[in-house]
């Protein structure tokens, strides 16, 4: 059980470097490493039926505290990075609509220039 909640631990790492964009980087490190944490304490458990009590303490503590305030921070996050993707491209293109007609004034004056 350990080696498999160490498993788990790698790939949540591998997921953390492979994934496009900080939406599936939070999937990553949240949900497989909750899961490779219980199955690693499980698994010392198993190992050392003296800390069994313990582990198993532990990882309803883990499961707790990844009910409450993982799915939150990692709401906010979300909602954070939302935002700020939108800004990005309101930003992105309310610089293209004033370039586009920066362009646009250049192209009438110099035609203006011309006729005259």
């Amino acid at each position: 059980m350990s080696l498999v909640g160490s498993v788990f631990f790698l790939l949540a790492a591998i997921g953390l470097l492979r994934m496009p964009d900080a939406f599936n980087r939070m999937q990553a490190g949240t949900k497989a490493t909750t899961l490779g944490s219980i199955l690693f304490l499980a698994g010392i458990g198993v190992m050392k039926p003296d800390y069994l009590g313990r582990a198993l303490l532990l990882a309803l503590f883990i499961q707790f505290q990844y009910l409450f305030s993982v799915k939150i921070n990692t709401s906010l996050f979300k909602s954070f990075f939302y935002i700020l993707w939108i800004l990005a491209n309101k930003f992105y293109v309310e610089h293209v609509i004033n370039r586009k007609t920066a362009l646009i004034n250049l192209a009438d004056r110099y035609s203006k220039s011309k006729k005259i």
